[in-house]
This record gives structure tokens, C-alpha cells and sequence, in this order.
């Protein structure tokens, strides 16, 4: 599903670890998860572009975050990308465990002093 390429080059094995455990814990909207709080995890300036095309910016996103209910979700295929040494690219599919959509997601993670912050974020609806 994803290319090679991406799986292919190397990131820190300890650093995918601790950002699969961050994507989770959004996609599930696991407070508990995140003992930091959410906030800290989401850059600023951010932007989400959703599936349905709409673009989300950081306020906007913790609103939504902060409102809506803990979900399960699955993550497969993680794949991340290093594009500099505090850049990093993650790739994955993600699939609700109740009813919805499998979908594929895409963030660009950045290291800022207090750790790694989201910056960019889209998600695109797989076809049925």
C-alpha cells in the first residue's frame, strides 16, 4: 500500500515508537493517553486538511478535539519519513473499530523545546 521508499528510510526506531503512541492516542481522542494535555501536541501555526476538504487550523482542532468522544481506533502501515533532523513525516492508514471509514493519514511532526508538535495534518477517505 505505501511505497518502499518511505519504509526504506531510516528513523530513529525509539522516535516511531513515541509517534505511533501520539497518532493513536489523537485518533482515539484518548485524553488519558496524553498526560501533557493535547494542547501542546498541535503547532502553531497547524492545519489539518480533512477528508471532506476541510481545512481545520489549531484552535479550530483542539475545539473539535476537546468535543468530541473517546473512539477505538486501529493503526497500519506506520511508516515515517526523517525530512531533517527535527522533521519527521508519518504515513499510516487508520481504521474506526465501530462504523466508518478506513482512511489514510499523513502529519508532518516537528521538534520544537518542549517535543515533538504536529504541524500538518490531512486525512483522505479510502473507497469503498
Amino acid at each position: 500500500m505505501l511505497d518502499g521508499a518511505l519504509v526504506d528510510l531510516p528513523v530513529d526506531p525509539e522516535l516511531v515508537r513515541e509517534i505511533l503512541a501520539l497518532e493513536l492516542a489523537l485518533a482515539r481522542r484518548d485524553h488519558a493517553a496524553l498526560p501533557g494535555g493535547v494542547e501542546p501536541l498541535f503547532d502553531d501555526p497547524f492545519l489539518e486538511i480533512g477528508a471532506s476538504g476541510r481545512q481545520w487550523d489549531r484552535d479550530a482542532m483542539l475545539q473539535a478535539f476537546n468535543a468530541a468522544p473517546k473512539a477505538e481506533a486501529v493503526i497500519d502501515n506506520f511508516a515515517a519519513v526523517a525530512l531533517a533532523d527535527d522533521v519527521v513525516l508519518v504515513i499510516y492508514q487508520v481504521r474506526p473499530e465501530a462504523s466508518g471509514r478506513a482512511s489514510l493519514r499523513s502529519s508532518v511532526w516537528v521538534r520544537r523545546l518542549g517535543g515533538w508538535r504536529m504541524r500538518f495534518h490531512q486525512g483522505t477517505a479510502i473507497a469503498d
